[in-house]
């Protein structure tokens, strides 16, 4: 998440289009690799007798930003091609929905570090798992 939010926040600052596809080349490489590791596995961890319930909400959550950020994406950059300094604001405005991603990205980054620092609880021990 972190290399996403990087290049979230440098998208807008790029001279050209080929560091643009670069750029978000790297960031769905960094993006495939979360999968590759133990992020499933965390739900089992968390709660075993619930796991499955877990990941689903986990998924809802997480699948919502496929209907979200096109709706603020439309929102965000939405302007008349008449406006004076066309290119100009259509520009700021993109760079304005990047810097948007790259802020809820910071946000989920401060949210797992925050839960990590928590002190955890007594989970509670599902009968399946003692042996």
């Amino acid at each position: 998440m972190v290399v996403r939010g990087a290049v979230s926040c440098a998208i807008p600052y790029t001279p050209n289009l080929s560091s643009v596809v670069a750029l978000l080349v790297v960031s769905m490489i960094s993006f495939g690799t979360q999968f590759s590791g133990s992020i499933m596995t965390v739900n089992y961890e968390m709660d075993p007798a619930n796991s499955a319930v877990v990941v689903g909400i986990m998924n809802s959550v997480g699948q919502t930003s496929g209907f979200i950020n096109p709706l603020l994406m439309a929102l965000i950059t939405g302007i008349d091609k008449q406006t004076p300094e066309y290119a100009a604001v259509y520009e700021r405005r993109w760079s304005y929905f990047y810097l948007l991603n790259a802020g809820i990205a910071l946000a989920a980054i401060v949210g797992v570090v925050v839960a990590w620092l928590m002190k955890p609880s007594e989970w509670r021990k599902h009968s399946l798992l003692e042996v």
